[in-house]
Protein backbone atom coordinates (compact mmCIF):
# COMPACT_ATOMS: atom_id res chain seq x y z
CA UNK A 1 0.00 0.00 0.00
CA UNK A 2 1.34 3.41 -0.98
CA UNK A 3 1.36 6.03 1.76
CA UNK A 4 0.94 9.63 0.70
CA UNK A 5 1.66 12.74 2.69
CA UNK A 6 -1.23 15.04 3.51
CA UNK A 7 -0.19 17.57 0.85
CA UNK A 8 0.09 14.79 -1.77
CA UNK A 9 -3.42 13.62 -0.90
CA UNK A 10 -4.73 17.18 -1.40
CA UNK A 11 -3.07 17.34 -4.82
CA UNK A 12 -4.42 13.91 -5.85
CA UNK A 13 -7.95 14.92 -4.79
CA UNK A 14 -7.71 18.22 -6.64
CA UNK A 15 -6.44 16.54 -9.83
CA UNK A 16 -9.20 13.93 -9.59
CA UNK A 17 -11.81 16.65 -9.22
CA UNK A 18 -10.34 18.49 -12.20
CA UNK A 19 -10.43 15.36 -14.39
CA UNK A 20 -14.00 14.52 -13.36
CA UNK A 21 -15.08 18.08 -14.17
CA UNK A 22 -13.41 18.07 -17.59
CA UNK A 23 -14.38 14.58 -18.77
CA UNK A 24 -17.69 13.96 -17.02
CA UNK A 25 -20.93 14.30 -19.00
CA UNK A 26 -23.42 15.47 -16.39
CA UNK A 27 -27.17 15.22 -16.97
CA UNK A 28 -28.70 18.39 -18.35
CA UNK A 29 -30.05 20.33 -15.38
CA UNK A 30 -31.64 23.36 -17.01
CA UNK A 31 -30.64 26.89 -17.86
CA UNK A 32 -31.35 30.11 -16.00
CA UNK A 33 -31.10 33.21 -18.18
CA UNK A 34 -30.50 36.50 -16.35
CA UNK A 35 -32.05 39.61 -17.86
CA UNK A 36 -30.25 42.95 -17.56
CA UNK A 37 -30.92 46.38 -19.00
CA UNK A 38 -28.34 47.62 -21.49
CA UNK A 39 -25.41 49.22 -19.66
CA UNK A 40 -26.43 47.84 -16.26
CA UNK A 41 -25.24 44.88 -14.22
CA UNK A 42 -28.46 44.71 -12.18
CA UNK A 43 -30.60 41.64 -12.86
CA UNK A 44 -34.17 42.71 -13.70
CA UNK A 45 -35.52 39.22 -14.31
CA UNK A 46 -34.80 35.53 -14.78
CA UNK A 47 -36.08 32.91 -17.20
CA UNK A 48 -35.58 29.27 -16.24
CA UNK A 49 -35.80 26.59 -18.93
CA UNK A 50 -35.68 22.86 -18.14
CA UNK A 51 -35.76 21.32 -21.61
CA UNK A 52 -32.35 20.23 -22.97
CA UNK A 53 -30.92 21.47 -26.28
CA UNK A 54 -32.48 19.77 -29.31
CA UNK A 55 -29.02 18.74 -30.53
CA UNK A 56 -25.39 19.86 -30.39
CA UNK A 57 -25.60 21.17 -33.96
CA UNK A 58 -28.87 23.09 -33.83
CA UNK A 59 -28.69 24.19 -30.20
CA UNK A 60 -31.65 24.69 -27.89
CA UNK A 61 -35.11 25.59 -29.10
CA UNK A 62 -38.72 25.07 -28.12
CA UNK A 63 -42.21 26.01 -29.16
CA UNK A 64 -43.79 24.21 -26.21
CA UNK A 65 -44.77 26.57 -23.36
CA UNK A 66 -44.50 23.68 -20.88
CA UNK A 67 -40.72 23.76 -21.41
CA UNK A 68 -40.59 27.29 -20.00
CA UNK A 69 -40.56 26.58 -16.31
CA UNK A 70 -40.42 30.04 -14.73
CA UNK A 71 -40.27 33.70 -15.70
CA UNK A 72 -39.71 36.26 -12.96
CA UNK A 73 -39.33 40.01 -13.47
CA UNK A 74 -38.39 42.75 -11.04
CA UNK A 75 -41.68 43.81 -9.46
CA UNK A 76 -40.56 47.40 -8.82
CA UNK A 77 -40.18 47.84 -12.61
CA UNK A 78 -43.00 45.73 -14.05
CA UNK A 79 -45.55 45.54 -11.19
CA UNK A 80 -46.57 42.00 -12.15
CA UNK A 81 -45.76 40.32 -8.84
CA UNK A 82 -42.74 38.40 -7.63
CA UNK A 83 -43.90 34.88 -8.53
CA UNK A 84 -43.66 32.85 -11.71
CA UNK A 85 -45.46 34.94 -14.34
CA UNK A 86 -46.09 31.88 -16.51
CA UNK A 87 -48.23 30.34 -13.77
CA UNK A 88 -50.50 33.39 -13.61
CA UNK A 89 -50.94 33.81 -17.38
CA UNK A 90 -53.99 32.83 -19.38
CA UNK A 91 -52.02 32.42 -22.63
CA UNK A 92 -48.32 31.75 -23.22
CA UNK A 93 -46.86 31.71 -26.73
CA UNK A 94 -43.17 30.84 -27.03
CA UNK A 95 -40.70 30.34 -29.86
CA UNK A 96 -37.12 30.90 -28.75
CA UNK A 97 -33.70 29.67 -29.82
CA UNK A 98 -30.20 29.58 -28.34
CA UNK A 99 -27.46 28.41 -30.70
CA UNK A 100 -24.73 28.00 -28.11
CA UNK A 101 -26.55 28.15 -24.76
CA UNK A 102 -24.92 31.47 -23.80
CA UNK A 103 -27.59 33.83 -25.15
CA UNK A 104 -31.18 33.82 -26.31
CA UNK A 105 -30.32 34.46 -29.94
CA UNK A 106 -33.70 34.93 -31.57
CA UNK A 107 -37.38 34.38 -30.87
CA UNK A 108 -40.21 35.67 -28.76
CA UNK A 109 -42.28 35.03 -25.66
CA UNK A 110 -45.78 36.50 -25.40
CA UNK A 111 -47.93 36.38 -22.28
CA UNK A 112 -51.55 37.45 -21.82
CA UNK A 113 -52.68 37.92 -18.23
CA UNK A 114 -56.25 37.53 -16.93
CA UNK A 115 -58.42 40.65 -17.12
CA UNK A 116 -58.74 42.55 -13.87
CA UNK A 117 -62.45 43.20 -13.35
CA UNK A 118 -63.07 46.17 -11.02
CA UNK A 119 -65.37 45.91 -8.02
CA UNK A 120 -66.76 49.37 -8.86
CA UNK A 121 -68.62 49.32 -12.23
CA UNK A 122 -67.40 52.86 -12.97
CA UNK A 123 -63.73 51.79 -12.84
CA UNK A 124 -61.97 50.44 -15.95
CA UNK A 125 -61.26 46.80 -16.77
CA UNK A 126 -57.49 46.23 -16.96
CA UNK A 127 -55.77 43.91 -19.44
CA UNK A 128 -52.02 43.28 -19.48
CA UNK A 129 -49.87 41.90 -22.32
CA UNK A 130 -46.16 41.13 -21.98
CA UNK A 131 -44.03 40.75 -25.12
CA UNK A 132 -40.44 39.54 -24.87
CA UNK A 133 -38.46 39.58 -28.15
CA UNK A 134 -34.90 38.22 -28.25
CA UNK A 135 -32.18 39.42 -30.58
CA UNK A 136 -33.35 42.94 -31.51
CA UNK A 137 -31.68 45.25 -32.16
CA UNK A 138 -28.16 43.86 -32.65
CA UNK A 139 -28.27 41.26 -29.91
CA UNK A 140 -30.36 43.27 -27.45
CA UNK A 141 -33.58 41.90 -25.98
CA UNK A 142 -36.81 43.90 -26.02
CA UNK A 143 -39.50 43.78 -23.35
CA UNK A 144 -42.83 45.55 -23.68
CA UNK A 145 -45.60 45.49 -21.09
CA UNK A 146 -48.83 46.99 -22.39
CA UNK A 147 -51.48 47.81 -19.79
CA UNK A 148 -54.88 48.60 -21.36
CA UNK A 149 -57.62 50.18 -19.30
CA UNK A 150 -61.10 49.91 -20.85
CA UNK A 151 -63.70 52.20 -19.32
CA UNK A 152 -67.47 51.45 -19.15
CA UNK A 153 -68.20 54.18 -21.72
CA UNK A 154 -66.01 52.43 -24.31
CA UNK A 155 -62.93 54.62 -24.01
CA UNK A 156 -59.51 53.13 -23.35
CA UNK A 157 -56.08 54.18 -22.14
CA UNK A 158 -52.88 52.31 -23.00
CA UNK A 159 -49.69 52.46 -20.95
CA UNK A 160 -46.57 50.88 -22.43
CA UNK A 161 -43.41 50.01 -20.51
CA UNK A 162 -40.40 49.42 -22.78
CA UNK A 163 -37.11 47.87 -21.69
CA UNK A 164 -34.06 47.01 -23.78
CA UNK A 165 -31.61 44.57 -22.27
CA UNK A 166 -29.67 41.36 -22.65
CA UNK A 167 -30.39 37.79 -21.58
CA UNK A 168 -27.41 35.56 -20.85
CA UNK A 169 -26.37 32.55 -18.81
CA UNK A 170 -24.28 33.52 -15.77
CA UNK A 171 -20.71 32.23 -15.91
CA UNK A 172 -20.26 29.03 -13.88
CA UNK A 173 -17.87 29.43 -10.98
CA UNK A 174 -16.85 25.77 -10.84
CA UNK A 175 -13.63 26.22 -12.79
CA UNK A 176 -12.63 29.25 -10.75
CA UNK A 177 -13.23 27.41 -7.47
CA UNK A 178 -11.24 24.45 -8.74
CA UNK A 179 -8.26 26.65 -9.69
CA UNK A 180 -8.37 28.31 -6.27
CA UNK A 181 -8.34 24.85 -4.65
CA UNK A 182 -5.36 23.75 -6.73
CA UNK A 183 -3.46 26.93 -5.92
CA UNK A 184 -4.20 26.44 -2.23
CA UNK A 185 -3.02 22.81 -2.32
CA UNK A 186 0.20 23.82 -4.10
CA UNK A 187 0.90 26.60 -1.63
CA UNK A 188 0.27 24.24 1.29
CA UNK A 189 2.69 21.67 -0.16
CA UNK A 190 5.36 24.33 -0.73
CA UNK A 191 5.05 25.61 2.85
CA UNK A 192 5.24 22.05 4.17
CA UNK A 193 8.50 21.45 2.29
CA UNK A 194 10.07 24.58 3.79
Amino acid sequence: MIKLSRSARYVVCAVGLLLSTVFATPAWAGVIYELREVGSSAVIGTLRIDSPPASKTTGWSTTDPSDLIALRLEDSLFHLGTGNLLSTATTVSANILSLDGSNLDVGSLSIIFPSIIPSDPLDPTIDQYLSFVFGVPAGEDFLNLATIQTFPGGGSAIDNLFRFGNASVPEPGTTALLLIGLAGAGRFARRKRR
